[in-house]
């Protein structure tokens, strides 16, 4: 087999290309993961110690609290006999240090004070107190603002447990030191074990030395599941703490998630309150996948974060668990989770761009080696291409073709040259008409056809007189801004911006594109334009120009549209009726005071979407047939109530006046004169009927002498 110097070349190069990237991907994946990992267990580790932190914190301030009421015993400066002195003491210390949820005291003769914080904040008291029939009563107080306490419940003879009985009383009993109890489930304020907490139990001696009872600061687990949640790590990670029990069993005792999506008591069989669940029931998958790889000996416990990976539906996570560690701290463990994929997800990624990055480089080689031999034909067809868009009239401005051959270089820049002269062309003409004539693949010739449409008319008011007063540059400057924002937003709703007669425009929809939307497009586009026209007047007449005004006139109707002309020179527009009665209704605003009129076909088409008024009924002149003719006042939920109210009152006037009941009619319409230019035409229109009434055939319609 031989192989020609062009095919060897090809193999070369690929097969380079392939081994760099091999090499090189390879490389840089392994490097990225490993650095990746490295800083995944960083987090963790960090993400570890402020958990540490953040416990340690709360257990310090229960450390705080235990050691100083002790002292304050000690020195009897409190009196463990004394219940009232001591709960106000409790409920100062309560108030003082927001994590903590309980303080109290409980005797070996069974009496027990306690002030209790709910997961709400709101503070109460219990007291446990022997009576004079050999039993105890437990009374509840609610705390006032003036600090006295107030009986809100008392059970005599409670079944209620003695202090001594709880184990946190027995274990510090037993100890003869501050220490840290196993969790367990507290006593609510609503009388039932529903409330997992910790408890800092203090053993308190008199001044012989003999044991008298236990102190406690507790917290709990609620607001440790809080601050856990404070604790971000990544996205979508979590941290939990695990207690490990000297039964040999384990339990969470915090997670971000409870208790609102996670529970992590059970209700007690076959009796009242809750108990503890064990870790392995604990309902997230997450726990109980990490709590299998913890070991059951202290002894197996590593001194810092022991790394996890697990699978948990379908998502792999990797984490850890380290001691909490400490002098005087519980035997617990705090546990970190993050998915995998946010670790290792840039890096895999990067892998995944690399692999691309490969693929693209071998698809160069091959384009070079294929580019080399046919690089001049290339060049062509990137012309012949961009000629082939110009002769569909897209005419975006590109970079020149460029070559380094002579002649293709001057194509390729010739071949911009066009496009931009053509560019200039379309600012005469609509380019979706060019576009409809190059489509039908035929000359453009004299003829045209019926088509319904909507047609528009606009003319400044006063326009001589603002030409006069203003220098000529700056009379072309004003009208280049005003016609360039109109233009724009009549292109933006697809209309035919048919001429400019000076300042006047005229424009319409239906042609050469069909439109089912024509009428609301172009009443849209009409109140726009005097929205646009308020915020240039405001500009203008802050630079000392004139106030400019312009009115408007719309029609829905049949007209010929096509080209009209001769055969050198062809103007693509519409005539007949439809438009005559356009330019028509631009002129009656005038006559009226009004700025929008448009006709029953226009409004019948949009009358669910616009609010209009009824003005008149008139025939134009030119025209022998009346037309209802209405004001466009805006879009259906955004005009004032003032308006809507005015515009009822006019047309109900207006009712009168059809009715040739003209003195009626002419009173309504001068109750509306004042701030209506309409109602003043109609009033004095109604005056002139009273004196010379109309003939009893009269239709209503008003015969306009003049345009």
């Amino acid at each position: 087999m031989r192989w020609t110097v062009r095919s060897a070349q090809i193999v070369t190069l690929v097969g380079v290309l392939l081994l760099t990237a091999l090499f090189v991907g390879g490389s840089a994946y392994y490097n990225a993961r490993f650095a990746v990992e490295d800083l995944g267990h960083q987090l963790l580790e960090q993400s570890a110690e402020r958990v540490r932190e953040h416990v340690d914190a709360m257990l310090d301030v229960a450390v705080a609290e235990g050691a100083t009421n002790r002292d304050l015993l000690a020195r009897g400066a409190l009196d463990y006999r004394d219940h009232e002195k001591m709960t106000r003491w409790f409920l100062a210390s309560l108030q003082a240090q927001p994590t903590l949820s309980y303080l109290s005291m409980g005797l070996e003769t069974g009496e027990y004070w306690h002030v209790f914080r709910d997961q709400h904040g709101a503070i109460s008291v219990q007291w446990l107190l022997p009576n004079l029939e050999g039993g105890f009563d437990l009374v509840d107080y609610d705390p006032q603002p003036d600090g006295t306490l107030r009986e809100t419940h008392r059970d005599r003879n409670t079944a209620r447990t003695p202090p001594y009985e709880r184990p946190y009383y027995k274990a510090a009993r037993a100890a003869g030191t501050s220490m840290w109890p196993e969790t367990y489930i507290f006593l609510s304020a609503g009388g039932a074990f529903d409330v997992p907490g910790l408890t800092r139990a203090t053993p308190v001696y008199d001044d012989k030395g003999t044991f008298v009872g236990v102190l406690t600061a507790d917290f709990d687990l609620y607001a440790l599941s809080r601050d856990l949640e404070r604790v971000a790590i990544g996205e979508r990670g979590l941290s939990f703490l695990l207690e490990l029990r000297d039964d040999g069993t384990r339990r969470v005792i915090a997670h971000p998630d409870m208790p609102e999506r996670l529970d992590l008591t059970a209700p007690v069989p076959g009796g009242s309150g809750r108990e503890a669940l064990p870790a392995e029931r604990v309902a997230d998958a997450r726990v109980t996948a990490l709590v299998a790889h913890v070991p059951a000996m202290d002894a197996s416990l590593p001194s810092q974060l022991a790394p996890v990976r697990i699978d948990v539906a379908g998502t792999t996570w990797v984490g850890g668990y380290r001691p909490l560690g400490g002098e005087d701290r519980p035997r617990w463990l705090i546990a970190m989770l993050i998915p995998e994929d946010e670790l290792l997800g840039r890096v895999q990624a990067m892998n995944r761009i690399t692999l691309w990055i490969a693929l693209g480089g071998l698809l160069l080689v091959l384009l070079l080696a294929v580019v080399l031999s046919n690089r001049v034909s290339a060049k062509l067809r990137h012309v012949a291409s961009e000629t082939e868009r110009i002769g569909g009239f897209h005419l975006e401005p590109k970079p020149a073709v460029r070559s380094r051959v002579e002649e293709i270089d001057q194509l390729g820049v010739a071949v911009e040259e066009m496009k931009s002269g053509l560019r200039s062309f379309q600012k005469y003409v609509s380019a979706d008409l060019v576009r409809s004539i190059l489509a039908s693949g035929q000359e453009a010739r004299l003829g045209g056809a019926r088509r319904k449409i909507t047609v528009y008319f606009s003319d400044i008011a006063g326009f001589t007189s603002i030409a006069e007063r203003l220098e000529p540059e700056v009379l072309v400057e004003l009208l280049a801004d005003y016609l360039d924002a109109m233009t724009k937003e009549m292109l933006a709703s697809g209309a035919t911006v048919d001429k400019y007669i000076g300042d006047a425009i005229m424009a319409f929809w239906g042609a050469p594109h069909a439109s089912e939307d024509q009428a609301w497009l172009a009443c849209r586009t009409a109140l726009a334009h005097q929205e646009t026209l308020a915020r240039l007047r405001e500009r203008w007449m802050a630079q000392g120009h004139p106030d400019v005004h312009a009115r408007i006139g719309l029609h829905t109707g049949e007209a010929l549209v096509g080209n009209f002309g001769s055969e050198g020179r062809l103007d693509y527009t519409a005539l007949g009726d439809t438009v005559n009665l356009a330019s028509r209704l631009e002129g009656l605003n005038k006559r009226y005071g009004t700025w929008i009129l448009l006709t029953e076909s226009t409004l019948a088409e949009v009358a669910d979407r616009v609010v209009a008024r009824r003005i008149d009924r008139v025939a134009v002149k030119g025209r022998a047939g009346g037309t209802l003719i209405h004001e466009l006042v805006g879009l259906r939920g955004q005009v004032d109530p003032a308006l809507l109210e005015r515009n009822a009152q006019y047309e109900a006037a207006l009712d009168l006046y059809f009715a040739m009941r003209f003195e009626e009619a002419g009173q309504a319409f001068a109750n509306l004169e004042s701030s209506d230019p309409p109602s003043r035409v109609m009033r004095e229109r109604c005056a002139t009927y009273v004196a010379d009434p109309p003939p009893g055939d009269w239709d209503g319609v008003h015969v306009m002498q003049q345009k």
